[in-house]
């Protein structure tokens, strides 16, 4: 079983397929793995409104993205677009990752600082007292 891509990593788009049905065209675009909520959300954000009049409505399903109704002679630009949305989310994860991380490193050198003061104030007690 394949591990989640990190935040850093992000997810990519491995495979594409085009259907037809009832309500005309289908594209699928195939993510390298399952969405995350945090994914998701940035996606959501990132892809809102770029469809314009290229296509109906997309959806999330398993580890890919489908988008209905897709008119004649637009794929290519709904295509462009769910690229676009996917690197865009990749971006925002992983500048949140950094934020994190950066913040984590603070957080242990605040530790460390305050450890070391800690062992600072105890040796100057114990030398001010004579204990």
């Amino acid at each position: 079983m394949a591990s989640e891509p990190t935040a850093r990593e992000g997810l990519h788009i491995v495979q594409t397929a085009a259907s037809v049905d009832a309500g005309g065209v289908t594209a699928s675009f195939t993510l390298d793995g399952a969405p995350p909520p945090s994914w998701q959300g940035a996606f959501v954000r990132a892809f809102g409104g770029t469809l314009g009049d290229a296509a109906g409505r997309w959806r999330f399903e398993g580890p890919g993205i489908v988008v209905t109704r897709v008119r004649r002679g637009r794929a290519g630009d709904v295509a462009t677009a769910v690229q676009a949305a996917v690197a865009e989310a990749n971006t925002f994860l992983a500048s949140r990752a950094e934020a994190a991380e950066a913040a984590s490193a603070a957080a242990v050198a605040a530790d460390a600082d305050a450890q070391r003061d800690s062992v600072e104030a105890g040796k100057a007690l114990f030398s001010a007292l004579g204990v």
